[in-house]
């Protein structure tokens, strides 16, 4: 063999490692720096409650494809979606960190398991938890994707909430809520109460309220986890609770029921302090009580949206619903001619519809005329997301698109 043979041949050796190298760190590991900049917080399903907004987003009114970002075989749960980043947890096992100018991958990271549901992201970390029993919250470096903590929780498939570093949570095959502390990982308590797929919603005066499928709600202390009130649902919910006001929840029903149930009061007691199973020198506690209940004729399969004074709310048969919290009895619908088992997105021009045919669609609120319509490729189970006026989708199956 000449010199020059085996010299080509030890070159191709070198150049064949550092294909199986980059290979490697491609299937895992950092691939871009993430930009310090920008706010990327989403504490909760979807992001910031709309009702804390002065005003739903613009969206322009002929978008485009921005890009399209690969994340595996797709995701059960809705992204999380910062200034800069956006957070994708897929039912193939990875955590994804995407620039949300470009789609393009800063991370991604392997889990143990498939994921259930949409991933939080908050002071530099994202959360994402896995289904089954031995399922597990776990805490990643938002710029490395390192793996900061894990605790064993079980079978996670709805979405969590987080605030004030606390993450709470509902598992679904042994029906326990959770709370743990979002620095360390600490399990602070979990309490019994049934199977659930609407998880967790945070009241302002420290109550967690869980609806599970046994047709019961509870309302916790957010400090203790000791049950203060159950009460019993008249129909079934898998979509996450609303909150209407300080003591009133909105929940919709597969039955085609949206209904307002206003909670356990509790005299005396401020801040969720108290445990409330008893009464005291400190305060009582009133049972919840319903409130009203309107009847929507089909299933409303995705979470009711609470603005200002009104429940919006959308049922399969893409029936539009604006219901006053005040005077329920003046709700009116609007035929948005579609199917869809996602909660709507309200923007400035109007509302925005993720079909099961794989299409989103911005309808006037008021008149129901479809405004546009783009076709994704795959069935769409989330509502669009819309931040800094660019709309995110994430089918079920496929890539995740960006429209401006």
């Amino acid at each position: 063999m000449s010199l020059i043979d085996l010299g080509l041949r030890r070159w191709a050796g070198k150049l064949s490692a550092l294909l199986i190298t980059v290979n490697v760190l491609g299937c895992s590991g950092v691939k871009r720096r993430v930009p310090r900049e920008g706010v990327n917080d989403v504490r909760a399903y979807g992001g910031a409650p709309l009702d804390v907004s002065p005003l739903p987003e613009a969206v322009s009114s002929e978008p485009r494809v921005a890009w399209r970002a690969f994340a595996g075989r797709g995701t059960v749960g809705a992204p999380a979606i910062g200034d800069r980043v956006i957070a994708i947890a897929t039912i193939d096992r990875w955590v994804y960190a995407l620039d949300s100018r470009t789609g393009q991958t800063f991370w991604r990271h392997r889990g143990e398991a498939p994921f259930g549901t949409g991933p939080l992201m908050a002071d530099g970390r994202i959360y994402a938890a896995t289904e089954g029993r031995a399922g597990a919250l776990v805490a990643l470096d938002l710029y490395n994707g390192k793996r900061r903590w894990r605790t064993g929780v079980g079978d996670v498939a709805a979405p969590m909430v987080l605030r004030d570093s606390v993450i709470y949570g509902a598992t679904h095959t042994d029906g326990r809520a959770f709370a743990i502390n979002a620095n360390s990982g600490k399990m602070l308590w979990s309490r019994a109460i049934g199977p659930s797929l609407s998880g967790p919603l945070l009241t302002n005066d420290g109550q967690v309220v869980v609806a599970t499928l046994t047709d019961t709600l509870f309302v916790m202390n957010a400090v203790t986890g000791a049950v203060s009130n159950r009460f019993p649902l008249a129909a079934s919910t898998a979509a996450t609770i609303a909150l209407a006001n300080d003591s009133t929840v909105v929940l919709a029903s597969p039955s085609g029921q949206v209904m307002a149930i206003t909670l356990g009061a509790r005299n005396g007691v401020a801040g969720g302090r108290a445990d409330s199973q008893t009464s005291n020198s400190q305060g009582t506690t009133r049972p919840p009580l319903p409130l009203w209940s309107v009847a929507t004729s089909s299933p409303v399969l995705g979470a009711p949206i609470v603005w200002r004074d009104t429940v919006f709310a959308l049922t399969t048969a893409c029936n539009f619903w604006r219901i006053p919290i005040a005077s329920p009895a003046s709700a009116t619908q609007v035929k948005l001619g579609c199917n869809t088992v996602a909660a709507p997105s309200l923007v400035r021009d109007g509302v925005l519809v993720a079909t099961v045919r794989g299409a989103v669609a911005l309808f006037d609120r008021h008149k129901g005329a479809k405004l546009w319509e783009r076709y994704i490729g795959s069935e769409l189970r989330h509502p669009p997301t819309v931040r800094n006026n660019q709309i995110i989708v994430a089918p079920i199956l496929g890539n995740i698109v960006s429209l401006r």
